[in-house]
Protein backbone atom coordinates (compact mmCIF):
# COMPACT_ATOMS: atom_id res chain seq x y z
CA UNK A 1 0.00 0.00 0.00
CA UNK A 2 2.65 2.38 0.74
CA UNK A 3 4.23 2.06 -2.68
CA UNK A 4 0.70 2.32 -4.02
CA UNK A 5 0.04 5.61 -2.30
CA UNK A 6 3.91 7.02 -3.07
CA UNK A 7 2.74 6.35 -7.10
CA UNK A 8 -1.00 8.01 -6.95
CA UNK A 9 0.24 11.23 -5.36
CA UNK A 10 2.06 12.81 -8.75
CA UNK A 11 -1.15 11.61 -10.19
CA UNK A 12 -3.19 13.61 -7.74
CA UNK A 13 -0.35 16.29 -8.08
CA UNK A 14 -0.20 16.17 -11.75
CA UNK A 15 -4.86 16.39 -11.88
CA UNK A 16 -4.98 19.09 -9.56
CA UNK A 17 -2.58 21.46 -11.57
CA UNK A 18 -4.64 20.45 -14.83
CA UNK A 19 -7.74 21.65 -13.05
CA UNK A 20 -6.09 24.41 -11.22
CA UNK A 21 -3.34 26.00 -14.00
CA UNK A 22 -6.05 27.35 -16.92
CA UNK A 23 -7.09 30.29 -13.97
CA UNK A 24 -3.18 31.07 -13.57
CA UNK A 25 -2.33 31.27 -17.24
CA UNK A 26 -4.86 32.50 -19.29
CA UNK A 27 -4.50 36.03 -17.48
CA UNK A 28 -1.72 37.17 -19.93
CA UNK A 29 -0.52 40.84 -18.13
CA UNK A 30 1.76 41.93 -20.88
CA UNK A 31 -1.32 41.74 -23.73
CA UNK A 32 -3.45 42.94 -20.98
CA UNK A 33 -1.01 46.60 -20.86
CA UNK A 34 -1.08 46.93 -24.72
CA UNK A 35 -4.35 46.30 -25.28
CA UNK A 36 -4.70 48.74 -22.75
CA UNK A 37 -3.35 51.78 -24.40
CA UNK A 38 -4.80 50.55 -28.07
CA UNK A 39 -8.20 51.27 -26.25
CA UNK A 40 -6.76 54.45 -24.68
CA UNK A 41 -5.57 55.73 -27.99
CA UNK A 42 -8.54 55.46 -29.86
CA UNK A 43 -9.44 59.07 -28.13
CA UNK A 44 -6.86 60.59 -30.03
CA UNK A 45 -6.98 62.73 -32.72
CA UNK A 46 -7.40 61.16 -35.98
CA UNK A 47 -3.94 62.39 -37.59
CA UNK A 48 -2.45 61.49 -34.57
CA UNK A 49 -3.85 57.39 -34.85
CA UNK A 50 -3.03 57.62 -38.83
CA UNK A 51 0.40 58.68 -38.44
CA UNK A 52 0.68 56.40 -34.93
CA UNK A 53 2.36 59.73 -32.90
CA UNK A 54 -0.09 60.04 -30.51
CA UNK A 55 0.52 59.93 -26.58
CA UNK A 56 -0.44 56.33 -25.95
CA UNK A 57 0.77 55.57 -29.17
CA UNK A 58 4.61 56.52 -28.65
CA UNK A 59 4.07 53.36 -25.75
CA UNK A 60 2.80 50.47 -28.22
CA UNK A 61 3.69 48.65 -31.81
CA UNK A 62 2.29 50.71 -34.61
CA UNK A 63 -0.25 48.67 -35.92
CA UNK A 64 -0.25 48.05 -40.15
CA UNK A 65 -3.07 49.29 -42.29
CA UNK A 66 -4.95 51.66 -39.63
CA UNK A 67 -8.13 53.30 -40.46
CA UNK A 68 -10.33 55.56 -38.54
CA UNK A 69 -14.44 55.12 -38.23
CA UNK A 70 -16.61 57.67 -37.22
CA UNK A 71 -20.15 58.42 -36.75
CA UNK A 72 -20.22 62.06 -36.73
CA UNK A 73 -23.68 62.41 -35.57
CA UNK A 74 -23.62 59.52 -32.76
CA UNK A 75 -20.15 60.48 -31.98
CA UNK A 76 -19.03 56.61 -31.91
CA UNK A 77 -15.83 56.02 -33.44
CA UNK A 78 -13.17 53.02 -33.52
CA UNK A 79 -10.08 51.82 -35.07
CA UNK A 80 -9.00 49.10 -37.00
CA UNK A 81 -5.45 47.43 -37.83
CA UNK A 82 -3.21 44.66 -37.83
CA UNK A 83 -1.14 43.78 -35.40
CA UNK A 84 1.81 42.35 -36.60
CA UNK A 85 3.77 40.95 -33.00
CA UNK A 86 0.39 39.33 -32.40
CA UNK A 87 -1.01 38.04 -36.02
CA UNK A 88 -3.83 40.21 -35.29
CA UNK A 89 -6.72 41.97 -36.47
CA UNK A 90 -7.46 44.53 -33.97
CA UNK A 91 -10.74 46.66 -33.41
CA UNK A 92 -10.31 49.56 -30.47
CA UNK A 93 -13.79 51.30 -29.95
CA UNK A 94 -13.79 54.77 -28.27
CA UNK A 95 -15.10 55.21 -24.93
CA UNK A 96 -17.13 58.78 -23.85
CA UNK A 97 -15.59 61.57 -22.66
CA UNK A 98 -18.07 62.46 -19.74
CA UNK A 99 -18.89 59.30 -18.16
CA UNK A 100 -19.96 61.38 -15.00
CA UNK A 101 -22.80 62.73 -17.31
CA UNK A 102 -23.03 59.56 -19.33
CA UNK A 103 -23.69 57.69 -15.70
CA UNK A 104 -26.30 59.91 -15.21
CA UNK A 105 -28.42 60.29 -17.80
CA UNK A 106 -28.75 55.90 -18.60
CA UNK A 107 -31.32 54.08 -19.05
CA UNK A 108 -32.23 50.41 -17.86
CA UNK A 109 -34.10 49.05 -20.97
CA UNK A 110 -33.31 45.73 -22.15
CA UNK A 111 -33.62 44.62 -25.92
CA UNK A 112 -33.29 41.40 -28.24
CA UNK A 113 -29.84 42.01 -30.09
CA UNK A 114 -30.85 41.51 -32.87
CA UNK A 115 -27.83 39.34 -33.51
CA UNK A 116 -28.65 35.41 -35.42
CA UNK A 117 -25.43 33.40 -35.19
CA UNK A 118 -23.94 31.55 -32.69
CA UNK A 119 -27.44 30.00 -31.94
CA UNK A 120 -27.98 33.45 -29.53
CA UNK A 121 -31.00 32.52 -28.18
CA UNK A 122 -34.57 35.17 -28.36
CA UNK A 123 -34.11 35.89 -24.16
CA UNK A 124 -30.87 37.20 -24.78
CA UNK A 125 -31.43 40.79 -24.58
CA UNK A 126 -28.59 44.07 -24.03
CA UNK A 127 -29.01 47.83 -23.35
CA UNK A 128 -30.96 49.47 -25.73
CA UNK A 129 -28.77 52.83 -25.90
CA UNK A 130 -25.34 50.40 -26.29
CA UNK A 131 -26.88 48.52 -28.57
CA UNK A 132 -27.82 51.85 -30.80
CA UNK A 133 -24.57 53.45 -30.66
CA UNK A 134 -23.24 49.99 -31.67
CA UNK A 135 -25.50 49.87 -34.77
CA UNK A 136 -24.39 53.18 -35.75
CA UNK A 137 -21.33 52.22 -37.12
CA UNK A 138 -20.80 48.45 -36.83
CA UNK A 139 -21.36 47.91 -40.77
CA UNK A 140 -18.23 50.27 -41.39
CA UNK A 141 -16.23 49.07 -38.44
CA UNK A 142 -16.44 45.25 -39.72
CA UNK A 143 -16.19 46.25 -43.43
CA UNK A 144 -12.61 47.57 -42.12
CA UNK A 145 -11.92 44.68 -40.35
CA UNK A 146 -12.41 42.28 -43.58
CA UNK A 147 -10.33 44.09 -45.65
CA UNK A 148 -7.70 44.06 -42.73
CA UNK A 149 -8.10 40.06 -43.41
CA UNK A 150 -8.15 39.98 -46.86
CA UNK A 151 -4.65 41.78 -46.79
CA UNK A 152 -2.87 40.06 -43.69
CA UNK A 153 -4.99 36.97 -43.01
CA UNK A 154 -4.49 37.04 -39.62
CA UNK A 155 -4.87 34.22 -36.88
CA UNK A 156 -6.64 35.99 -34.70
CA UNK A 157 -9.01 39.02 -33.56
CA UNK A 158 -8.42 41.01 -30.65
CA UNK A 159 -11.49 43.66 -29.47
CA UNK A 160 -11.04 46.37 -27.11
CA UNK A 161 -12.06 49.32 -25.53
CA UNK A 162 -12.53 51.75 -22.26
CA UNK A 163 -15.90 52.47 -21.05
CA UNK A 164 -18.74 52.91 -23.32
CA UNK A 165 -15.94 51.32 -25.60
CA UNK A 166 -15.50 48.31 -23.57
CA UNK A 167 -19.38 47.87 -24.03
CA UNK A 168 -19.24 48.67 -27.81
CA UNK A 169 -16.41 45.56 -27.39
CA UNK A 170 -18.43 43.39 -26.30
CA UNK A 171 -21.19 43.74 -28.52
CA UNK A 172 -18.77 43.13 -31.14
CA UNK A 173 -17.97 39.98 -30.03
CA UNK A 174 -21.49 38.88 -30.02
CA UNK A 175 -22.07 40.01 -32.84
CA UNK A 176 -19.08 37.93 -35.22
CA UNK A 177 -20.73 34.75 -35.19
CA UNK A 178 -23.90 36.42 -37.53
CA UNK A 179 -21.15 37.68 -39.94
CA UNK A 180 -18.49 36.28 -42.13
CA UNK A 181 -15.30 37.09 -39.75
CA UNK A 182 -17.25 34.00 -37.11
CA UNK A 183 -14.69 31.54 -38.87
CA UNK A 184 -11.33 33.74 -37.11
CA UNK A 185 -10.33 33.22 -33.48
CA UNK A 186 -12.08 36.00 -31.58
CA UNK A 187 -10.66 37.95 -27.96
CA UNK A 188 -11.85 40.09 -25.80
CA UNK A 189 -9.77 42.49 -23.47
CA UNK A 190 -11.49 45.47 -22.29
CA UNK A 191 -11.09 47.91 -19.58
CA UNK A 192 -14.06 49.38 -17.12
CA UNK A 193 -17.03 47.79 -19.06
CA UNK A 194 -20.59 48.71 -17.85
CA UNK A 195 -22.87 45.80 -17.49
CA UNK A 196 -23.96 45.33 -21.10
CA UNK A 197 -26.94 42.98 -21.48
CA UNK A 198 -29.03 40.71 -19.10
CA UNK A 199 -28.18 36.79 -17.34
CA UNK A 200 -29.14 35.27 -20.84
CA UNK A 201 -26.96 37.15 -22.53
CA UNK A 202 -23.49 37.01 -20.29
CA UNK A 203 -24.13 33.08 -20.27
CA UNK A 204 -24.58 32.92 -24.01
CA UNK A 205 -21.21 34.74 -24.91
CA UNK A 206 -19.50 32.58 -22.34
CA UNK A 207 -20.83 29.87 -23.76
CA UNK A 208 -20.09 30.61 -26.68
CA UNK A 209 -16.51 31.67 -26.28
CA UNK A 210 -15.36 30.53 -23.32
CA UNK A 211 -14.49 32.33 -20.20
CA UNK A 212 -11.12 32.28 -21.86
CA UNK A 213 -11.31 34.57 -24.59
CA UNK A 214 -13.43 37.07 -22.28
CA UNK A 215 -11.07 39.32 -20.48
CA UNK A 216 -13.01 42.34 -18.38
CA UNK A 217 -10.00 44.10 -16.34
CA UNK A 218 -12.15 46.48 -13.52
CA UNK A 219 -9.54 48.67 -11.78
CA UNK A 220 -10.61 49.21 -7.78
CA UNK A 221 -13.39 51.18 -6.91
CA UNK A 222 -14.65 52.31 -10.49
CA UNK A 223 -17.92 53.10 -10.76
CA UNK A 224 -18.71 52.05 -14.47
CA UNK A 225 -18.72 48.39 -14.38
CA UNK A 226 -21.56 48.87 -11.97
CA UNK A 227 -24.09 50.65 -14.20
CA UNK A 228 -26.72 49.53 -14.99
CA UNK A 229 -27.19 48.06 -11.44
CA UNK A 230 -27.30 44.03 -11.48
CA UNK A 231 -30.98 44.81 -9.99
CA UNK A 232 -31.97 45.59 -13.02
CA UNK A 233 -31.90 42.20 -14.79
CA UNK A 234 -28.02 43.43 -16.37
CA UNK A 235 -25.21 41.20 -15.51
CA UNK A 236 -21.41 41.14 -16.51
CA UNK A 237 -20.24 37.88 -18.53
CA UNK A 238 -16.69 36.27 -16.52
CA UNK A 239 -13.71 36.52 -16.63
CA UNK A 240 -13.08 39.86 -14.49
CA UNK A 241 -9.90 40.47 -13.89
CA UNK A 242 -9.88 42.78 -10.54
CA UNK A 243 -7.39 45.40 -9.61
CA UNK A 244 -7.62 45.60 -5.88
CA UNK A 245 -5.65 48.27 -5.73
CA UNK A 246 -2.84 46.15 -4.87
CA UNK A 247 -2.39 43.08 -7.15
CA UNK A 248 -4.78 41.90 -10.04
CA UNK A 249 -7.46 38.94 -9.06
CA UNK A 250 -8.52 36.66 -11.62
CA UNK A 251 -12.06 36.43 -10.61
CA UNK A 252 -14.49 33.61 -11.13
CA UNK A 253 -14.81 31.72 -14.26
CA UNK A 254 -18.40 30.90 -14.31
CA UNK A 255 -19.88 33.98 -12.19
CA UNK A 256 -19.17 37.57 -13.36
CA UNK A 257 -20.66 39.17 -10.36
CA UNK A 258 -18.27 37.28 -8.05
CA UNK A 259 -18.79 38.60 -5.06
CA UNK A 260 -15.10 38.74 -3.87
CA UNK A 261 -14.24 40.70 -6.59
CA UNK A 262 -15.27 44.67 -7.58
CA UNK A 263 -18.87 43.70 -6.48
CA UNK A 264 -17.48 43.42 -2.75
CA UNK A 265 -16.65 47.47 -3.21
CA UNK A 266 -19.00 49.11 -0.68
CA UNK A 267 -21.13 51.38 -2.91
CA UNK A 268 -20.64 54.08 -1.86
CA UNK A 269 -17.25 54.16 -2.06
CA UNK A 270 -17.02 53.29 -5.89
CA UNK A 271 -15.84 56.42 -7.70
CA UNK A 272 -15.27 58.55 -11.77
CA UNK A 273 -11.81 58.71 -10.50
CA UNK A 274 -10.99 54.70 -10.56
CA UNK A 275 -12.37 54.78 -14.32
CA UNK A 276 -9.90 56.64 -15.75
CA UNK A 277 -6.42 54.70 -14.40
CA UNK A 278 -6.06 51.46 -16.08
CA UNK A 279 -2.91 48.77 -16.39
CA UNK A 280 -0.67 51.74 -14.78
CA UNK A 281 -1.63 54.55 -17.15
CA UNK A 282 -4.12 57.85 -16.54
CA UNK A 283 -6.36 58.17 -19.55
CA UNK A 284 -6.40 62.59 -18.01
CA UNK A 285 -2.66 62.32 -18.68
CA UNK A 286 -2.69 61.49 -22.27
CA UNK A 287 -2.32 65.14 -23.87
CA UNK A 288 -4.39 65.63 -26.85
CA UNK A 289 -6.30 62.49 -26.50
CA UNK A 290 -7.82 63.31 -23.58
CA UNK A 291 -9.65 66.90 -24.88
CA UNK A 292 -9.91 65.43 -28.48
CA UNK A 293 -13.97 64.65 -29.32
CA UNK A 294 -14.98 65.14 -33.17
Amino acid sequence: MITETRTMCPLVLLLLCVFVSPVQSVWDHQLASEMGLYAFASYCPDNEIADWTCHWCKKVAAPESVVRVHNISSKIAAFVGYVKQQDAALISWRGTYNAENWIKNLEFKHVPTGFSGGSIPSSAEVHHGFLEDYYSLNYYVLAEVEKIVKKHNPSQLLITGHSLGAALAMLTLAELPSTSLRYIPARLIDFGEPRVGNKAFASWVVGYYGWGNITRVIHHRDIVPHVPPHAFKFEHAPQEIWNNGKKYIQCSTSNGEDPHCSDSVNPLLLNIFDHASYMGNNWLLGGTCAIYSP
